[in-house]
């Protein structure tokens, strides 16, 4: 990730059948590339910090 880039974490509901009634969504904004949003099927207060290594990894993998 660059200087410039922006991440916002929010806990949002979740609508889906079978999914939590909240979850967590990480957006990744990267000036002069497409954004990124991961979603962590956890509310925020729940995600722990292997849940985040594996969005770092799928960042990674796209970037």
């Amino acid at each position: 990730m660059d200087r410039d880039d922006v991440v916002k974490v929010s806990e949002v509901d979740c609508s889906d059948p079978g999914s939590p009634d909240l979850e967590t969504v990480v957006l990744i904004m990267r000036e002069g590339r497409t954004s990124l949003l991961f979603r962590v099927e956890k509310r925020l207060a729940d995600v722990t910090e292997d849940d985040l290594d594996g969005v770092a990894d799928r960042v990674w993998e796209m970037t």
